[in-house]
């Protein structure tokens, strides 16, 4: 027997946004349509038509685990480049509000090592920061400043990757790796 009426709409209504959701969901879980958070720009690229049409949708941030808006300005991803020791040059396109740090351990960046997981505890995700960027980027806070002194080879451009956030200002960022970590 078909439901007619008020609950017919809702359920019509919930349907559609599982469905939008499971389009959207960037954190990874299967029951939400995506197999991994690298996945996560691809699912922002294959959904452009409906940001364009519709100028936000609601989606999940894959960091914070809980539904913010994108709008169609900040659907367009920063560009971050990280220059190992040995001049090996990695191009990413990151989501704003992930840091420095979460992208190159998420694209297996060799010479960031992360050990605390970016809580600013330790000083194994040191990099330096490319000259034409340390304004934009800023110093370091007090804290960051504490455990830079526990870092191999600091410079005036030193910061931990961890405390470093992308957003729209900074796309285009070049960072570089020191010869070893702390």
């Amino acid at each position: 027997m078909r439901r007619v009426g008020k609950n017919t709409d809702q359920g019509a209504r919930l349907r559609r946004r599982r469905v939008e959701a499971a389009m959207l969901c960037t954190y990874g879980q299967r029951s939400h349509g995506v197999s991994s958070r690298s996945d996560w720009p691809c699912a922002v690229d294959g959904l452009a038509d409906l940001v364009k049409k519709n100028g936000s949708r609601r989606l999940f941030d894959p960091l914070k685990r809980h539904p913010t808006f994108i709008s169609l300005k900040s659907r367009f991803m920063p560009k971050l480049s990280i220059i190992s020791f040995d001049g090996t040059r990695y191009d990413f396109d990151v989501a704003n509000a992930t840091t420095v740090m979460e992208n190159a351990v998420r694209n297996a960046v060799p010479g960031i090592e992360a050990e605390c997981g970016g809580a600013c505890a330790c000083a194994t995700c040191h990099v330096y920061i490319d000259e034409a960027w340390t304004a934009a980027v800023g110093g370091p806070e007090a804290m960051e400043e504490d455990m830079l002194d526990f870092a191999y080879d600091v410079r005036p451009t030193s910061r931990l990757s961890c405390q470093i956030k992308m957003t729209d200002a900074l796309d285009g960022l070049i960072v570089h790796v020191p010869e070893r970590q702390a």
